[in-house]
C-alpha cells in the first residue's frame, strides 16, 4: 500500500493483504515517536526544558523528563539565597546592622552576622575623671565623676578622687 507506517503481509486464509500499523515505539521515554506515511518511523529527542531557570532539566530513557529544583545554597552565611524563575539563583548580602552604635557589625561567611560589643575601646576617652559607657541609641556617654567630698574630679588630680 506504499504506506511506510504499515507492515504489509499476505494471509492466504484472509484472501488478501494485511496492513498492520508499524510499531514506532523505541521504548525510550526521551523521544517523541511518530510515523510519516512517506518516511516511516521517527524518534525525535524530546526537549525537557520547562523554561524555568530554577530547575535542572534532564531526561531519563526509562522515565522521561525530569525538572528538579536547583539548590541555590552557596554555603555563605552572609548571603540570602533564592531563585527567580527567569534569572536563576540570586545571592543578596545580608544586612548585619543591629542599629546599636555600641557594636561593630560584620558578617562571617561561616557563622553569619556578628555584632561584637566594642564599648570598652570605642568609648574610652582616656580621661580618668569620666565614667565611660555606650548607649545603644546615643553612642558614647562620658559622665564626670564626683569625688567623695562632693567636688568635681580634676584631671590634674584624678587619683585623689578615686
Amino acid at each position: 500500500d506504499d504506506d511506510e507506517c504499515t507492515v504489509d503481509s499476505c494471509d492466504p486464509s484472509c484472501e488478501g493483504c494485511i496492513h498492520k500499523p508499524a510499531d514506532c515505539d523505541d521504548k525510550n521515554e526521551c523521544t517523541e515517536d511518530s510515523c510519516d506515511t512517506y518516511d516511516g518511523c521517527s524518534n525525535i529527542p524530546m526537549c525537557c526544558d520547562d523554561g524555568d531557570k530554577c530547575t535542572d532539566d534532564w531526561c531519563c530513557p526509562e522515565s522521561g523528563c525530569h525538572n528538579e529544583r536547583v539548590d541555590c545554597d552557596d554555603w555563605d552565611e552572609c548571603t540570602v539565597d533564592f531563585c527567580i524563575t527567569d534569572k536563576g539563583c540570586v545571592y543578596e548580602d545580608v544586612d548585619c546592622d543591629d542599629y546599636n552604635v555600641c557594636t561593630s557589625d560584620y558578617c562571617d561567611p561561616r557563622q553569619g552576622c556578628v555584632n561584637a560589643d566594642h564599648e570598652s575601646c570605642l568609648c574610652d576617652d582616656k580621661n580618668d575623671c569620666t565614667d565611660d559607657s555606650c548607649d545603644p541609641d546615643l553612642g558614647c556617654i562620658y559622665l564626670w565623676r564626683m569625688c567623695d567630698d562632693g567636688s568635681r574630679c580634676d584631671v590634674h588630680d584624678s587619683e585623689s578622687c578615686m
